[in-house]
């Protein structure tokens, strides 16, 4: 599997740079992405003890979306085809506050980044048959408002923010998987569980919990194998847009894989990020 090519958004550091390892580890070439140069260079360097080709650090700052299309442009420059987007960057804030692109930080780190990097590089994820997707979610995920996705009538953010923004996730796979149909890159949703991070460390309600019951959160190295598998196995490309709990396949909610919902939502993310970011290789409604 040495030709084949990872891509690993928000690597530098917890699940992401688990997962870099554990797929240097099953023979791929890794690309980390990261918007901490430091932590990501460290991340990069364990891949390579471990991988039979050095892995690439790309930063990466999901915050800016120019940064996600200068990504892009590396990676169509060094780049054929991408085998796999682990599309694993997040955030989780108790502060409403609004990016210099004017998004939501929850919104556009978690969501609109992640869908404008995905439809960015679709031509390279389709240039290699068996091309996937997956994405880290929530069982958690909820309380999404397509029409209102930078939450700007509560001015809100918390874990609502973050819940809603992972309703998303569940839902671009649900209607990515139908644009692309079976001849396409395969998009699917892992919720890894609750993992030993520094994840939503400004949430006091969410450390006091992990503090009174550390045996519910499971190592970072868990999770990662969750996500390498659906990178390189079977269930990966058996079950497009679904959604799994660890290695497990759920039966969706609803709210999770309901086609009109999904639309609703792929199309205001669209008209978010506007034609001009979008590009050509982009999967639109009604292709």
């Amino acid at each position: 599997m040495t030709d084949t090519v990872a891509v690993v958004t928000g690597a530098s550091a917890g699940i992401g740079a688990a997962t870099a390892l554990e797929l240097g580890r099953r023979g791929l070439h890794v690309v980390l992405v990261g918007r901490d140069e430091e932590r990501l260079l460290a991340a990069s360097r364990a891949v390579d003890e471990v991988a039979p080709t050095p892995s690439r650090p790309v930063r990466a700052d999901f915050t800016r979306l120019d940064d996600v299309e200068e990504l892009s442009r590396v990676l169509h420059g060094d780049y054929p085809g991408i085998d796999v987007l682990v599309s694993n960057a997040g955030v989780h804030t108790t502060r409403w506050e609004l990016t210099g692109d004017g998004h939501e930080i929850t919104n556009q780190v978690n969501h609109l980044a992640p869908f404008l990097l995905t439809g960015l590089v679709w031509d390279l994820l389709s240039a290699r048959p068996g091309g996937r997707v997956v994405q880290t979610g929530s069982l958690l995920a909820e309380g999404l408002d397509p029409e209102d996705l930078n939450r700007t009538r509560s001015r809100r953010a918390g874990w609502g923010a973050y819940k809603a923004s992972k309703q998303a996730n569940a839902l671009v796979a649900v209607h990515l998987a139908g644009l692309t149909g079976p001849a396409g890159p395969v998009p699917t949703c892992c919720h890894p569980g609750m993992v030993r991070t520094t994840f939503a460390s400004g949430s006091l309600p969410y450390r006091t919990f992990r503090r009174a019951f550390p045996f519910l959160f499971q190592p970072v190295e868990t999770a990662a194998l969750a996500l390498a598998d659906l990178a390189t196995g079977e269930d990966g490309v058996n079950h497009p847009g679904a959604l799994f709990n660890g290695t497990k396949r759920v039966r969706s909610l609803k709210r999770w894989r309901d086609p009109t919902l999904a639309r609703r939502l792929w199309e205001a993310t669209e008209r978010a990020l506007g034609n001009d970011r979008l590009g050509p290789a982009h999967p639109r409604v009604g292709t």
